[in-house]
Formats: C-alpha cells, sequence, structure tokens
C-alpha cells in the first residue's frame, strides 16, 4: 500500500484577459475591411481618441446633416466649436418657430423676441434657407415683425409661411412683393395689407392667404399682375373693403380654391382663367357673375347657399336675383368632367323658381351642351328630397344623356317614409325609360323602405298606386319634351 501522499497538480493558468473591441472582435466582418480597419481607434489611442468626422470638409458634412431633421442639425452645434454654425450652411434647412411655449400667457414674451432676433440676424448669417414658417399668437409689433421677415427674405426662402393671430398684428415690408425666390407662400393675418403699386413674385407658383384684409379688389389684382407663373391660388376667408367688382384674372392659374369670400353677396366677381383646371368655391355667390371664363375646367367643386340672414330679410326679387346668380356660375362649368354640387347650392337653385326650370333656362337656345348628351356617365344627388322640379331634372338627364350608366340617389335624412317610398317607386319606374342608366340606392334607402311596406302591411304598393305614379312621371317626362322640343 503506497503511503506516500497525493500529488497537487498545479492549475492551469487563466488565459489572458483582453478588452473586447471593433477590432479584434471575430465576429465582427468589418474587420476583413481595411478601410474600416484604418478608421477604427486602437487601444493604445482610447485615452485620446481622434475625432474623424469632424476632420471631414465642410461641404461633406453639410451634406450629412441635410438628411437629418433641421432640429438634429442643429443640435448638432453643442458637438464642439466646429460644429456651432456648420448647420447654418445646409442647403436645405426648414424652420419652423412657433411662440407656443407662451401661448396661454397674456403678453408676448421677450425671450421669443430676442430669440428670433438673434436667431435671423446672428445665428443664420450668410444661410439659405429652403423654407422659413413662423407661428404668431402674440402681438410683437409690426416693426419688430418686419424686422423679422426683412431677415427671413434675406435668406432667400423657396418656402414662406407666416401666420399672425392677433388682430393687430401685420407685416409692412415693401420687399416681400419683390421677391425672386419665393415658389410657395402661405399667408394669414386679420389686418388691412398695404399691396404696393408694383409686385414682383416671378417664381411663385403657390399662393395661400387667410383671413388677409385688402383695402380694395384692386390690391389684389396687383397681386396676380405680379405672378406671372402662379398655378394655385387659395382665397380663405379674405375680406377685399370698398369693392364693387372684385376680379380674379390669371393666364397662369390652374387652381382656384374661394372660401366665404362672398359674405352677404356684397359685390360681383368676375373670373378670367383661360387655362384654370380645378375650382372649389365654398360660402356664399356673389351678386353678379358679369364674366367667368371656365372653359378649361375640369373639376369643379360647388358648395354655396343662402345665408341665413338674407333669407330672413330679402325678398322675393333678392332671392330670384341670388338664385340666378347660382345658375350662371354652375352655368359657367359647362365642360366639366366632374362636377359637384352640394345641397346647399342645389337648394340656391330651387330656393324660389325650381332648379330645373332654371338648370333650362341656362342652356343657351335650349341646346344640349355636348358635355351632358356625349360624356356624362354617371351622376350622384345627395339629400334628394323628390320634389317635382327634382323628378323633373331626373327626367331630363335621361332623356338627353345618352351614354348615361348610373345615378345615384341619397334621400334627405328629414324625408318622410312615405315620401321615401313614393320617391322610390317614380325612380325606379324611370329606369325603364332608359336602356343603359341604372338607378342605385344605398343600402339604409332600401332598407327603410322594406322595413316601411312591412310594418304597413304591404298595402301601399298597390297596382293603383303603381299607375298612379306611372302618370306622375308621364307628365314629367312631357314636359321635359316640351320644353326642349
Amino acid at each position: 500500500m503506497d503511503s506516500s501522499k497525493p500529488k497537487r497538480h498545479k492549475p492551469n493558468n487563466p488565459p489572458p484577459v483582453i478588452d473586447q473591441t471593433l477590432h479584434n472582435d471575430p465576429n465582427n466582418d468589418s474587420n476583413k475591411n481595411p478601410i474600416v480597419e484604418k478608421t477604427l481607434i486602437s487601444n493604445n489611442d482610447h485615452h485620446d481618441p481622434e475625432d474623424r468626422i469632424s476632420s471631414l470638409p465642410d461641404s461633406i458634412l453639410c451634406h450629412i446633416l441635410s438628411k437629418l431633421p433641421t432640429k438634429t442639425a442643429v443640435a448638432t452645434a453643442v458637438l464642439s466649436t466646429k460644429w456651432k454654425h456648420l448647420f447654418a450652411s445646409i442647403p436645405n434647412l426648414s424652420l419652423h418657430i412657433e411662440d407656443a411655449a407662451v401661448r396661454n400667457n397674456d403678453q408676448p414674451s421677450p425671450n421669443f423676441a430676442n430669440f428670433m432676433s438673434h436667431l435671423l440676424t446672428v445665428t443664420l448669417r450668410g444661410a439659405r434657407l429652403h423654407e422659413f414658417v413662423l407661428c404668431c399668437n402674440h402681438d410683437y409689433g409690426n416693426d419688430r415683425i418686419d424686422s423679422w421677415i426683412s431677415a427671413a427674405l434675406g435668406l432667400n426662402p423657396i418656402k414662406l409661411l407666416i401666420f399672425f393671430s392677433a388682430k393687430n398684428t401685420s407685416m409692412s415690408v415693401p420687399s416681400f412683393f419683390n421677391s425672386s425666390t419665393i415658389e410657395f407662400l402661405a399667408w394669414s393675418q386679420q389686418f388691412a395689407v398695404k399691396v404696393p403699386s408694383k409686385v414682383c413674385l416671378r417664381n411663385l407658383k403657390q399662393l395661400f392667404l387667410v383671413l388677409v384684409r385688402f383695402p380694395d379688389g384692386e390690391s389684389l389684382g396687383r397681386v396676380l399682375d405680379g405672378c406671372p407663373v402662379l398655378e394655385d391660388l387659395s382665397l380663405d376667408g379674405c375680406e377685399f373693403e370698398g369693392t364693387e367688382i372684385l376680379r380674379i384674372c390669371s393666364g397662369s392659374l390652374r387652381l382656384l380654391s374661394l372660401t366665404n369670400c362672398c359674405l352677404e353677396s356684397q359685390y360681383q366677381m368676375e373670373i378670367d382663367t383661360p387655362v384654370l383646371r380645378v375650382l372649389y368655391y365654398d360660402g356664399y355667390a356673389a351678386r353678379h357673375y358679369p364674366s367667368l371664363n371656365l372653359k378649361t375646367l375640369v373639376k369643379a367643386h360647388v358648395d354655396i347657399g343662402l345665408s341665413k340672414k338674407l333669407m330672413e330679410e330679402a325678398d322675393v326679387d333678392v332671392l330670384q336675383d341670388y338664385d340666378q346668380s347660382v345658375a350662371d356660375l354652375v352655368g359657367a362649368c359647362c365642360d366639366v368632367t366632374i362636377l359637384y354640387l352640394s345641397g346647399a347650392s342645389m337648394s340656391g337653385l330651387s330656393a324660389e323658381i325650381g332648379c330645373f326650370t332654371i338648370f333650362q333656362s341656362g342652356l343657351p337656345n335650349n341646346v344640349v351642351p355636348a358635355c351632358l348628351s356625349l360624356r356624362l356617365l354617371s351622376i350622384s344627388f345627395g339629400e334628394f328630397n323628390g320634389e317635382p322640379d327634382g323628378i323633373k331634372l331626373v327626367c331630363y338627364f335621361l332623356r338627353k344623356a345618352k351614354v348615361l350608366k348610373q345615378m345615384k340617389f341619397n334621400f334627405c335624412s328629414s324625408m318622410p317614409l312615405e315620401k321615401q317610398l313614393s320617391t322610390w317607386t317614380k325612380l325606379v319606374l324611370l329606369q325603364s325609360y332608359s336602356k343603359n342608366c341604372k338607378m342605385d340606392f344605398p343600402r339604409e334607402v332600401e332598407n327603410n323602405i322594406v322595413n316601411f311596406c312591412h310594418l304597413d302591411g304591404s298595402q301601399k304598393i298597390t297596382k293603383e298606386y303603381v299607375r298612379e305614379h306611372e302618370m306622375e312621371i308621364r307628365r314629367s317626362l312631357d314636359v321635359v319634351c316640351r320644353g326642349s322640343a
């Protein structure tokens, strides 16, 4: 028996500890790239790493910053002295500034005013803006506002959006109307604007004016005359004081949007836009339309109606004049591919005389327009009330629109169920007078009719009921035929 002590084995030495980096990580494929290897910082230099990004040329750094959001790009100014003013050289710099932090205060913030002055005159000195957006909810004084806008214009922005909520705030900068760089302009202020005698916005293509007050209609005319390449014009809630005739004339305009610009029909309106393609008209009709040049129009969206005050105070003659103004505007949209007429617009057409009567009177010598007879494929009636004049209009379209394939109807929500059944019966019977046109009703209308017939014991739709409606339809068709004979 061996009584000697067992041998003790010397433990193996632990492997040396090596700090794992991108340079020695076997799982890092970039080690195989010599370019990456040269740019990696060695372990020996970790105490004094080299800032290789900052050593890149300014042109490359600006290109990198241009791919970042403006807020992120500006934040790089805290990295080092080199980066402090670098963001100002970004070619497509966009600034969106709003005094939202002090919105609930009664007084404007002096800190915001100082920030704006320093930003535009010092920080961005020599920069070129792509887009400048300024939203002011407080009155900072017109002189200070003018200095901000002048400084912003000096940065040659392509897109300029300025919104002033305070009623006493306005902007009066002569160079504002003589910019050669602005292509997009959105402007909102509730104070009267002073338009110089000469306007030169030679590159402006899109103009949006909200709540802007003009001292007269000629001021808008000078603006349009100074925009030779203007394509889109939007007027929303703009006022034209002391105006007898508002003229919108532009040889380049392709889209025109008018919203609440004819309150109480206080003036006449002329529109001369020989290449206009799209018209949005929302609000009230003008008192009269002496001239409407809309021959190239493709799409028209008309949503106009009588104001409550006009309905209560006007006499019959005034209402008939208003109806005629609506008819003149709608009649000028004669060659469109898409025409939308709101229920308010149709009520304006039928307030006193009737929509069919006015529609027919607007046709020159009772000649059916080619767009109606040869190109009209579909018609949609919203809030259809089933009145005799409306049925006559449906008969007219069925008779004259030779390629019409579909007529869609949605009834007034306040129409009694019995009248819905009567109107539905007439329209279904009318379908038999057309080989190609189909009458379509929403599921809600069909369900209402089925439920009404079920509750009424299906006693309504009798042969006599159908015969009575058939006779009424024939009378309407006879009126249409006699009127177009």
